[in-house]
């Protein structure tokens, strides 16, 4: 069986349905945006990726919210878009614009497989604590 992924079997658009960190010192798994992420995934034919996800139940915050705490409700969102490449077990993309503006030049390594039609990806081991990621079509 071929589990080797390609451009055909991505582009489009995908919904997060899970996030989970698995920490490096065998911690407990996480959830770092809650049991319901929401936010998508979009990658475009002409290599261009885009992502935003958010904690689900993210309160709407007043319009007389404190610097305080809009700068909280700003750990509750990541969102980063760039240019993508896929290789047969991964998708590399070079971060061009990103929330965490630390990111912008850094490149993500995912590892990458569709089981039964979803999109499965996690960091390298490496990268230390483990993000597993399972995005379906919409």
């Amino acid at each position: 069986m071929n589990d080797a992924i390609s451009k055909s079997d991505i582009v489009g658009s995908w919904r997060i349905e899970e996030m989970i960190e698995i920490p490096a010192d065998g911690g407990p798994e996480r959830y770092p945006f809650g049991r319901s992420p929401v936010g998508y995934f979009h990658f475009l034919d002409d290599d261009r990726v885009g992502c935003l996800v958010a904690v689900g139940d993210r309160e709407v915050l007043a319009s007389s919210a404190s610097d305080a705490e809009r700068l909280a409700d700003m750990n509750k969102v990541a969102g980063y878009s760039g240019i993508y490449t896929v290789l047969d077990d991964r998708i590399v993309v070079d971060v061009e614009i990103c929330v965490n503006q630390a990111l912008v030049g850094h490149r993500f390594n995912r590892m990458a497989k569709i089981v039964d039609g979803k999109l499965h990806l996690r960091t390298l081991p490496e990268e230390g604590a483990e993000m597993r990621l399972v995005w379906s079509r919409p």
